[in-house]
């Protein structure tokens, strides 16, 4: 089986970095994958951190505005000439772009929204939401890889028989609990305390929120160190909070990095106080590592922990709980450690590449079939 993937664009992200573990385990579970992105590509066409066997081939629509219909008449011709068997649309504006085409040229549709209903405010992006939730609708299939991500959108939308729950999964081989070495180029002490937060530079990420813990930290933990992987829009503001809070000595700016699996492994915990997510895949990928997590009750946080067992979960906006829990496992590597083993576990029950592509594999055949995803894998 052929599967033509859409999506919004190439950055890499929590989104973009499944479609690596896909284009790797697909062939495994009997359907092979072909890429092609609603934006132009930032930098580069296939996906980094993928095989060279598994590559995925990749083009864009360079479309303009949203549900711009000249993207779905690109889109439609890219889905004749790629003679696929099934669409999987990823992230609301392929999703919209993608309904219309897979209907022009008359290929199952299937969609996967990544984000909670209403993540970004205001009347443009929630008539856009609309619109993505009413093409969907008329697929054969649109999956929530969170059951908080579910509820957000069963709130506001009618449910229907297409409605399908999947977790997300990774290749938990690739990934393992043994302790490693700080990479030495971060200039971080041996045995030091490390709490790695990993994410791109943007708001809803809660970096603000962390500089503002961590002179609490300091004062419990003077030795620990807060590391920061990741680029983005806020950066600049990242930069200023450090200098104003005079944490520049503890705080350690790693920018991109391929080294992320090595580097949390070489930390005491994984940090991540966003404000918004589905289940992210860094709080999977640390508890692969068996990694003990600090993280708010934001979206799908919640799903990717279990609260005083893996990990510790905090209010949103409590900078002091956030402080607390913080210094509570940076002051304890027992302790820590002991929730990573505990995080290891749970991966591995709920988080499983291998399992995720054989559901959805079902999903791609029920579709052909014409049966709806919830369907598919209520009868799993």
């Amino acid at each position: 089986m052929k599967v033509l993937t859409v999506i919004d664009g190439f950055a890499l992200g929590g989104a973009e970095r499944l479609l690596a573990t896909l284009a790797a385990f697909g062939p495994k579970a009997g359907f092979e994958l072909e890429m092609v992105g609603v934006r132009a590509p930032e930098s580069h066409g296939t996906m980094e951190g993928v095989p060279a066997e598994s590559q995925l081939t990749a083009s864009s629509l360079h479309a303009g505005r949203f549900g711009d219909p000249i993207a779905v008449k690109r889109l439609a011709e890219v889905i004749r000439k790629s003679d696929c068997d099934v669409v999987h649309a990823h992230l609301e504006r392929a999703s919209t772009i993608a309904w219309l085409a897979g209907t022009i040229v008359d290929r199952p549709t299937v969609c996967t929204f990544h984000h909670p209903a209403r993540e970004i405010p205001g009347r443009v992006s929630a008539a856009k939401e609309d619109l993505a939730v009413f093409g969907a609708a008329r697929t054969k299939g649109l999956i929530f890889p969170s059951r908080d991500t579910w509820d957000s959108f069963e709130q506001r939308y009618h449910k229907r028989p297409t409605w399908a729950l999947l977790y997300n999964g990774i290749d938990l081989s690739e990934f393992s609990t043994e302790l490693a070495e700080m990479p030495a180029d971060l200039g971080i002490p041996d045995g030091v305390p490390v709490a790695a937060f990993v994410a791109a530079f943007h708001r809803r990420k809660g970096h603000e929120e962390a500089l503002r813990a961590w002179p609490g930290v300091l004062e419990q933990v003077p030795e620990a160190r807060l590391l920061l992987v990741g680029s983005g829009v806020e950066e600049a503001n990242v930069h200023a909070t450090i200098d104003e809070l005079g944490i520049g000595d503890s705080v350690v700016m790693a920018g991109l990095r391929s080294d992320v699996p090595q580097i949390m492994r070489a930390s005491t915990l994984v940090l991540l106080p966003s404000r918004s997510e589905a289940v992210p895949t860094v709080l999977i990928e640390a508890a692969a590592c068996g990694r003990a997590i600090v993280a708010t009750r934001a979206g799908g946080n919640w799903e990717a922990l279990e609260d005083e067992r893996s990990g510790l979960l905090v209010e949103l906006d409590d900078v002091p709980g956030l402080t607390s829990a913080l210094a509570a496992l940076l002051g304890d590597p027992q302790r820590a450690a002991e929730m990573g083993r505990a995080g290891r576990a749970l991966a591995e029950e709920r988080f499983d590449a291998g399992v995720w592509v054989d559901r959805l594999n079902a999903i791609y055949e029920g579709a052909l079939a014409g049966v709806p995803a919830g369907e598919t894998l209520a009868a799993a």
